[in-house]
């Protein structure tokens, strides 16, 4: 696509799954609204998360969305822009956490990474941040459909779990799950395979330990020592964790029998927005299959 005579909107969504596409969906709509492209940039070298092209993932189903942004950075570069701080520099900028704001914002200047629900005369806008809620991510869902390659990894695994599996979503890393409580409530519910969600290893570990081959679960899971997987910065694992992530989402939310479990330490939701999104789409089938059609 020709972009030159293009209004842009530049989304760098930061944060766990949840966050990003919340964000991205976030700037969906202002680009619908105001008539601009969205250009979606998950691989900035100077982002925290996620560091690979969101294209190898999602395709977009309409036609004002980018994914693969790389190919456009120079023309974006000599582009009149909104934060005004980061002319010339979209290329070249650290972002700093405004605690005053809860925004990041550009370390040279201090101004937030974002802008106002209101036209601009700017050919582009720069959004750089993290957070959001489930239904916007759910929402997200509807422009796109899986990339190929992650829709195979999809077959192959519900082929290998089969049908009517029950699934829960342990987070415990950060976020702290009591997985020891929801395993003796688990005892009481009657079921032959259960798929497991989780970022922690060590809870993955204790879930065979209890239930042994009725357990299932495809993603590599570090050693985390607590930290997110999200925050992980090895750009030559990134793909197999952002695999998993979106993997994971999708067979929690195709299980009949989905459980999630509260975390202990969130002060904005009992549950993660990763858990709440499974939910939210557990409970809309029809956009699941929308999303897997592709070679169905």
């Amino acid at each position: 696509m020709n972009i030159s005579d293009k209004r842009i909107v530049l989304c760098r969504p930061e944060g766990g799954l949840n966050d990003q596409l919340s964000q991205i969906e976030v700037c969906a709509k202002y680009a619908e609204n105001y008539g601009r492209i969205l250009i979606v940039d998950t691989n900035y070298k100077h982002s925290y998360t996620f560091h690979d092209q969101l294209l190898n993932y999602f395709i977009p189903k309409q036609n004002n969305l980018i994914f693969d942004c790389e190919k456009y950075l120079g023309e974006l570069n000599e582009m009149d822009v909104f934060p005004k701080s980061l002319q010339g520099r979209i290329h070249q900028y650290f972002t700093q956490w405004n605690y005053q704001k809860h925004a990041f914002s550009d370390r040279d200047s201090g101004e937030i990474l974002s802008f106002n629900n209101q036209e601009y005369d700017e050919q582009l806008l720069v959004h750089h941040q993290h957070g959001g809620y489930p239904y916007e991510a759910k929402e997200f869902f509807k422009r796109v459909r899986l990339a190929d390659t992650l829709f195979e990894e999809l077959k192959r695994r519900l082929s290998l779990i089969g049908d009517n599996y029950s699934a829960i979503h342990i987070r415990n890393t950060d976020m702290k799950t009591d997985y020891k409580v929801a395993i003796l409530q688990l005892k009481n519910v009657q079921f032959k395979k259960l798929f497991v969600g989780t970022d922690n290893v060590e809870t993955l570990e204790y879930f065979i330990e209890e239930f042994g081959d009725r357990i299932y679960s495809f993603s590599c899971l570090p050693q985390a020592d607590g930290k997110p997987l999200h925050y992980f910065s090895d750009k030559s694992t990134a793909f197999q964790r952002n695999k998993d992530a979106i993997l994971d989402l999708i067979i929690l939310a195709k299980s009949p029998d989905l459980h999630i479990v509260k975390v202990l330490n969130n002060e904005f939701s009992e549950y993660s927005g990763y858990s709440r999104l499974a939910n939210l789409l557990n409970k809309d089938s029809q956009l699941l299959d929308t999303l897997i059609a592709n070679k169905v």
